[in-house]
């Protein structure tokens, strides 16, 4: 094999590992930049994820037809903080919602209003992605649940798309449990 073969497949092979790592769930990432974005919210202002430095930061990114599929990752996280309370004073919690195919006239309004109602109901704030900005910003993936975590400092280390296997939720608890612990 000549150079210039070894370079080619060598070449193909980085792009290949490159390719499957960045579609595997539950990849690990290393990411030296802080992110930032900012959202409006259904309390009717603009929340930036900035705000949260110091704190890990949960962010479950979903449509209305995803929002159910990693509910057991979302209830298996609620039974570990009501074990520990003092779990939930190193995390912030983020529920973001890709509304996108509503941004448009009167259709956002009407969306708007009952997501709204919802999260009054639950009393949670819900971030409002009309545009997709996250999947651009963050590399999430459009129609199915993401999960991603953010250290203290604002990097992303995780991000999760798709169902979490039930095998997997402990292992990702802990993971991120960790990322509180630093």
């Amino acid at each position: 094999m000549n150079r210039r073969e070894f370079l080619a497949v060598g070449s193909a092979s980085v792009a290949s590992l490159t390719a499957a790592s960045l579609l595997a769930p539950n990849a690990v990432l290393a990411q030296a930049a802080p992110v930032d974005f900012t959202l409006p919210t259904t309390s009717g202002r603009d929340r930036a994820v900035s705000q949260f430095r110091g704190k890990v930061v949960v962010l479950f990114y979903e449509t209305r037809g995803t929002i159910t599929q990693n509910q057991h990752v979302k209830d298996a996280m609620g039974a570990r903080f009501n074990r520990d309370r003092t779990l939930a004073n190193r995390f912030s919690l983020i529920a973001a919602c890709n509304v996108a195919e509503y941004n448009s006239w009167p259709s956002q309004y009407f969306a708007r209003e009952a997501i709204t109602t919802v999260a009054r109901s639950q009393r949670i704030e819900l971030w409002l992605d009309w545009n997709r900005t996250l999947i651009q910003r963050l590399g999430l993936r459009d129609g199915t649940s993401n999960i991603v975590l953010i250290d203290k400092l604002g990097r992303i280390r995780e991000r999760n798309w798709g169902r979490v296997a039930d095998a997997n939720v402990n292992a990702l608890l802990d993971r991120m449990i960790a990322l509180g612990n630093e």
